[in-house]
């Protein structure tokens, strides 16, 4: 499965989704407060989860955040998405690529959480 974010492209061999994009995330989740996030993808591979966050810093106008505010921010997207997991499950307009990511995801037995930055060269 290969998911797209912004110019990066990540090709997984599992059940893997751009969480982010999800019509749950976005018509739901997304509104439940102002300014909520979520990690950028999940997926789930042999009993185990995983939490993707992407940072791209090669595009010049991004700003880059300090440590501290980058763990800040990872840590609240980390703990949102896994506060959605569960409404994800039992919303009943969620399509099967939806309920099927979630129900493997909460499956598992382990979870790891991924950060992939990509920096100038």
């Amino acid at each position: 499965m290969k998911i797209r974010e912004r110019k990066l492209l990540f090709d997984f061999e599992c059940n893997a989704l751009k969480f982010d994009d999800t019509p749950f995330y976005r018509t739901h989740f997304s509104k439940i407060t102002p300014g909520i996030q979520a990690v950028d993808i999940l997926a789930v591979s042999q009993e185990i989860a995983y939490l993707i966050e992407i940072k791209d810093y090669t595009h010049p106008n991004t700003q880059e955040l300090s440590t501290t505010q980058l763990i800040d921010t990872i840590i609240t997207k980390v703990l949102s998405t896994l506060a959605a997991l569960l409404p994800m499950k039992i919303n009943n307009n969620n399509s099967a690529k939806e309920r099927n990511m979630d129900q493997d995801f909460l499956n598992t037995h382990k979870i790891q959480i991924v950060i992939h930055i990509d920096l100038p060269h």
